[in-house]
């Protein structure tokens, strides 16, 4: 994975997972924009995945609670600057930056984002619960 920055396209933030929760970009199986790298070959080996799934299996309900908290606590945290924000930049429910998803226009509010995140990451630990656990 890439530096913590370019993070920004994740949590169904880019028009080429269009708002997927069940796909793997980085294991290029569908898609293919990453194309292959070196987590395909790490997810071919039986031993990794084998490590993979007990650790996800010890950490993922912490990790789940911990998201959400930290969705649900940066939400309230940034609710008043985000009114400040969308007063001068009127982009609520319209799709202003280019790698967006086109369903991003049906979150028209911030607090209509923040679901939207909250929900990707559910939808995404569920799916990598079935897929991993």
């Amino acid at each position: 994975m890439g530096p913590i920055w370019d993070h920004d396209l994740a949590l169904g933030n880019l028009y080429n997972d269009f708002g997927r929760y069940d796909i793997w970009a980085s294991l290029a199986v569908e898609y293919e924009y990453v194309e292959d790298n070196w987590f395909c070959y790490l997810m071919r080996d039986p031993d990794f995945v084998a490590v993979l799934r007990r650790h996800w299996n010890a950490k993922k309900d912490a990790l789940l609670s911990r998201t959400l908290y930290c969705i649900d606590n940066m939400g309230q945290t940034l609710e008043v600057s985000a009114s400040y924000n969308f007063a001068k930049w009127n982009i609520l429910g319209t799709r202003s930056v280019r790698p967006q998803p086109l369903s991003i226009v049906n979150y028209p509010t911030f607090a209509d984002n923040v679901a939207y995140i909250r929900n990707f990451v559910v939808a995404r630990y569920e799916r990598m619960n079935e897929l991993i656990g």
